[in-house]
């Protein structure tokens, strides 16, 4: 991700520029440039946080002044978080409830666990401990930017400690957990020893919205319903 802003934003801008001839003018010309070809604010101070953190890292290193120290990032304004109504949710769980397989198992898991899109499509049978009634997050699966603009679908531990993580499982998912249950190495959501990309997900969640007749919202949404849910009955909010 880094690589590719770095690749198609900052060097075609700044490439062959001397390092101590930047300024904090040339870089506000830059964040100008980039909000006028219409690209949002929240990605362009992306890009420059990239480039801030370039500098930070070549004055701790070799003592050149950081000529990000006054540059004033692009205000971002903080996006409506979209939610499913308590009524909408059971719309869509009844719906999942009586078309069940392995792509409404997995939807249900999120919202009732709050697994990332990425951890649901890593999730293996083995991931889930049957007597303790658990679930262990081991893994996440994206897809990133390469070299000359292509992706790779990657497997790998989620990002942080706070993120390999043990969640209790509802007794009524563990239920159905049972009935679908296979092999400790298939996933989950593919029912095989391939994994499916979290875009494909993202397709297939989105045409269940479409037949229950719900609002197109994000897989992501689920992750936050689950938080509001359980801020709703009383859990720690941190």
């Amino acid at each position: 991700n880094y690589r590719m802003k770095v690749d198609k934003h900052i060097l075609p801008y700044f490439g062959g520029i001397r390092y101590d001839q930047l300024s904090v003018d040339l870089v506000h010309e830059f964040i100008e440039s980039k909000l006028k070809s219409g690209l949002s604010a929240k990605y362009v101070s992306d890009i420059v946080i990239v480039f801030k953190s370039m500098s930070k890292y070549v004055y701790r290193v070799y003592g050149y002044k950081n000529p990000f120290e006054n540059v004033i990032l692009p205000k971002v304004k903080k996006q409506e978080i979209k939610l499913l109504s308590d009524n909408q949710q059971e719309k869509l769980c009844s719906h999942l409830m009586q078309n069940m397989n392995n792509t409404s198992l997995c939807v249900l898991l999120s919202l009732y666990t709050g697994l990332r899109i990425g951890e649901i499509c890593g999730l293996k049978w083995g991931d889930i401990d049957f007597e303790k009634s658990i679930l262990s997050v081991k893994r996440t699966v994206q897809r990133i930017h390469t070299e000359k603009g292509r992706t790779s679908l990657i497997i790998d531990t989620p990002k942080s400690k706070t993120s390999q993580r043990l969640i209790p499982i509802p007794a009524f998912l563990m239920k159905l957990l049972r009935e679908l249950r296979s092999n400790d190495n298939i996933y989950v959501l593919s029912g095989n020893s391939n994994v499916i990309e979290p875009r494909t997900l993202q397709r297939r969640f989105k045409t269940i919205l479409k037949k229950v007749c719900l609002p197109s919202v994000n897989f992501h949404c689920l992750r936050h319903s689950f938080a509001t849910n359980c801020v709703k009955v009383g859990f720690n909010i941190k």
